[in-house]
């Protein structure tokens, strides 16, 4: 009997630490501080405040307190794991006849795992599949006011980064508008200012007549991405380090617009064409802090270490240890039911699950080791 009560006892503390969390959750400004956050590094990249590296450190600084703040929210019943499962169902059937939802929709609750996803292809620059989650999450699911907001908000994020400003000052406008007492309209409203900014700043941009190298770079830095590419497509320049700036750049946009296969090979080539370059540096940093996005990214890891010894960056072993940091907590680590509908329309591929990808990272590291050997 006393194995019983202390094994229902500690379903219901797991139980009672489920809504805790969810007010810690509702309350914490940690999730929106990454979406004002790639803003204003973007704005202080633009008006030349930090560097590069500066702004990839304080990025990952951003990552590892979201990572921080969701592993202190997760849900685990360590005591009775396996053999609470007959009592679950014990109490759920009790609580079927008090009209009551089942324990297992209270401690991990669906609608949350579903944020969850969406979350980790908005912050991995796959804002298609995002916005396609979300927008199943507000149409064909039962979920609060207070996350059906917060769904709207990151909506008009992953729309303004894409380029369709106007759908996400409508989703900024729709929250401030309707829900002004709420703290989330302060965040809309910051996030609406920086976009209306950016906006007026791109458009004066591409009517400028400064060189298309210089163009393309502050359009990048102001989260033009497209522009950005469109531009850098056109340059033709014989200079050899104004060459290995435009290649950077263009990787830095495939990058944040999902092209990742296509901006680790660019990375790569800067790198194999002049390892002693500032760009070398740069994009060997970039190869690492992509290696950390998923839990088979442990070759491209390799590669990029492999670099560094080449490279000789002292810069590398710091970003190392945020990317650690991210992979330790399993921030970008998912599993996807293909058989649940929430995810009929979602095309998602490993990236590095792909033989091309895989061939690529064993050749580059073949041929970083015999330059290796040969520096020696």
């Amino acid at each position: 009997m006393f194995f019983l009560n202390d094994m229902v006892y500690n379903i219901r503390l797991l139980e009672l630490k489920s809504f805790l969390k969810e007010i810690n959750r509702m309350n914490s400004n940690v999730d929106y501080l990454f979406l004002v956050a790639k803003y204003k590094l973007h704005k202080e990249l633009y008006e030349n405040k930090i560097k590069y590296l500066d702004f990839d450190k304080e990025t990952l600084k951003v990552s590892v307190l979201l990572s921080n703040f969701q592993k202190q929210n997760e849900l685990v019943l360590e005591k009775y794991n396996k053999t609470s499962i007959p009592v679950f169902y014990v109490i759920n059937f009790l609580r079927f006849f008090l009209n009551k939802p089942p324990l297992h929709q209270i401690i991990n609750n669906p609608i949350d795992e579903k944020l969850i996803i969406a979350y980790y292809f908005e912050r991995n620059n796959n804002y298609q599949n995002a916005l396609k989650l979300y927008d199943k999450l507000i149409n064909k699911y039962k979920i609060t006011i207070d996350k059906k907001l917060v769904v709207i908000l990151h909506e008009g994020f992953c729309n303004a980064i894409i380029g369709e400003y106007d759908k996400a000052r409508e989703k900024y406008l729709y929250i401030i508008k309707n829900y002004n007492n709420e703290e989330i309209a302060i965040t809309a409203a910051i996030l609406l200012r920086y976009l209306e900014d950016f906006q007026n700043e791109i458009e004066r941009i591409k009517k400028s007549n400064m060189p298309d190298v210089d163009k393309s770079e502050n359009l990048y830095k102001i989260i033009a991405f497209k522009d950005a590419l469109d531009i850098i497509d056109k340059i033709e320049s014989k200079d050899k380090e104004e060459l290995e700036k435009v290649n950077y750049l263009k990787a830095r946009c495939l990058e944040e617009t999902n092209q990742k296969e296509e901006s680790i090979k660019t990375y790569q080539k800067i790198i194999n064409e002049n390892y002693k370059s500032e760009y070398a540096k740069y994009s060997n940093q970039r190869l690492l802090i992509i290696s950390s996005i998923d839990e088979d990214g442990e070759s491209l890891k390799k590669l990029s270490i492999e670099n560094n010894k080449l490279i000789n960056d002292s810069s590398f072993n710091e970003i190392l240890e945020y990317t650690d940091k991210l992979n330790n907590e399993n921030i970008n680590k998912i599993i996807i039911n293909k058989e649940d509908d929430y995810f009929n329309e979602i095309k998602f591929t490993n990236l590095f699950s792909k033989p091309d990808m895989n061939n690529f990272l064993e050749n580059s590291i073949e041929n970083i080791e015999k330059k290796e050997v040969d520096k020696k």
